[in-house]
């Protein structure tokens, strides 16, 4: 064999690749989706801390569009107002 074919580097997308591919799609089913060590955040639990800043006056995050959220103003990006 020449030396040219053995030392010519791989291309994406050739066959010579793809296990490669497929070894990865394999680790990617057996990874957990969420770390076990991370604590659970529910859609209650930042509802409720949202409240909590608002009620004591802090502005909060929008949780329409990210802008800045205030209990007297609604946000100032979109316009939202949570009642």
């Amino acid at each position: 064999m020449s030396s040219a074919l053995r030392n010519r580097t791989r291309r994406p997308g050739t066959v010579e690749s793809r296990p490669d591919r497929r070894r990865d799609r394999a680790k990617a089913r057996r990874a957990p989706l969420v770390p076990e060590c991370a604590p659970e955040v529910t859609l209650e639990s930042k509802l409720l801390t949202a409240w909590a800043a608002l009620a004591a006056g802090y502005p909060i995050e929008c949780p329409v569009c990210s802008g800045v959220y205030t209990a007297d103003n609604g946000c100032s990006r979109c316009g939202s107002h949570l009642t």
